[in-house]
């Protein structure tokens, strides 16, 4: 297994008004910016949550889905950033029912979090977690709740990303309106040789991590974590969006969270209250 740095990965959080100026920096991951990289106009997709932050003005955060009531699924590494002293800061929203993360949707604010105890934030494994909402929110014919496919996904399957940022590589700015990108999934081994092409002793976990590829210039990136890979057929998820090789969208694959590697943990987590 490898070990997270020398810029080889990207965390594909979203650049943060808050707390940080400018954009995220991370002594492992470099400067990390918004982007789902050409990517096309979305139709409504129900069960998409932006995460943002800031009051006067919003920042864009991570994507996310909605899987319960109270409960939106995410990456960990989104919900790291925003702890304090064991305690989340509630600058953080969620927003859903909007195609434009700037403006419309119905907004809500979180009581707490479960993040995966196992997360490693070195390794990149378990990078996985749950966003608790104040109040239940209200469903309607633009909010909707997703269906977990906890099957095992093997490579060549039609999946779809959907989410906001950057739609341009060179762009500095979040795209408001919610991008899609088609794409298909990678085997473990396909994956590991492709990326090994930039650092040579990477092997996937294919357990806990499932892959996309793509043509260059085409893919997730920075400003995707935490947002839902889902079924081309079914629109079921299967993934939670992870990290890349930086820079983004440069004909490597692109790695998610497994979601069959977890039913158990999301099963038992929804069933709490904070």
């Amino acid at each position: 297994m490898f070990q997270a740095g020398c810029l080889f990965i990207s965390l594909l959080v979203g650049s943060i008004g808050l707390p940080l100026s400018g954009g995220y920096t991370s002594g492992y991951f470099g400067d990390i910016k918004a982007r789902v990289i050409n990517g096309y106009d979305a139709s409504p997709v129900p069960h998409m949550v932006a995460l943002t932050v800031g009051e006067q003005s919003k920042s864009l955060v991570c994507g996310a889905s909605l899987i319960t009531k109270r409960h939106v699924l995410t990456a960990a590494h989104c919900i790291d950033a925003f702890i304090d002293k064991g305690k989340l800061s509630r600058s953080l929203t969620g927003i859903v029912g909007t195609n434009d993360w700037n403006k419309g949707g119905t907004h809500y604010t979180f009581s707490g979090n479960i993040t995966h105890p196992e997360w490693d934030s070195k390794m990149v494994n378990n990078d996985i977690g749950i966003l608790i909402t104040s109040q239940p929110v209200t469903l309607n014919k633009y909010v909707q709740i997703i269906t977990l496919n906890f099957q095992f996904i093997a490579g060549n399957v039609a999946a779809i990303i959907n989410g906001w940022g950057q739609f341009e590589k060179e762009s500095k700015r979040p795209s408001h309106g919610l991008k899609e990108l088609k794409l298909y999934t990678l085997d473990g081994s396909a994956c590991t040789s492709r990326l090994r092409r930039r650092k040579t002793n990477f092997i996937l976990n294919s357990t806990l991590q499932i892959s996309t590829i793509t043509q260059k210039n085409y893919g997730a990136g920075p400003g995707d974590s935490g947002s839902p890979l889902i079924l081309r057929d079914n629109r079921q998820q299967i993934g939670v969006v992870s990290w890349g090789v930086n820079p983004s969208a440069s004909g490597y694959p692109d790695v998610y969270g497994r979601i069959s590697a977890y039913k158990s943990w999301i099963k038992q987590s929804v069933r709490l209250r904070i």
